[in-house]
């Protein structure tokens, strides 16, 4: 098995995770917990991007837990870039159980995921969009 990991930091307008490796639910929750720690000092809703690189096979339930709580975390919009088949089909699996698709997107690249994020700044966050600390 691969080892992994992952980082999470605020990098402008931007919450940056980088993930290395498949990731396990336990990790998908702290990476979800480390967001809206960062979200939740910023005045702006921020966007999310996730790149990922040497995933092996998908984790089930990691894609489900990110499944569950993807749609409440405090973002404008969300992109995932990744380097594989497997992380780019997790990615839409992922994103197609939400009904949110215009925040959501998949690249294959880091370049066309950041070109896209940086579409329409700056935006204010509006009250209804205040980070949750709930699942």
């Amino acid at each position: 098995m691969k080892q992994s990991s992952y980082s999470v930091r605020k990098d402008g307008n931007k919450i940056v995770v980088k993930t290395t490796g498949t990731q396990q639910v336990d990790s998908v929750m702290a990476i979800r917990e480390r967001i809206i720690k960062i979200a939740s000092k910023s005045p702006q809703s921020l966007d999310v991007l996730v790149i990922s690189r040497g995933v092996g096979t998908p984790n089930m339930s990691a894609i489900q837990a990110a499944l569950q709580g993807l749609l409440e975390l405090p973002f404008r919009r969300l992109a995932v870039a990744g380097e594989t088949p497997h992380r780019l089909e997790s990615a839409r699996l992922v994103l197609q159980g939400g009904n949110d698709r215009e925040r959501l997107k998949v690249f294959r690249s880091e370049e066309d995921a950041r070109a896209w994020l940086d579409e329409g700044w700056p935006v204010k966050r509006s009250p209804s969009k205040k980070p949750k600390n709930t699942l």
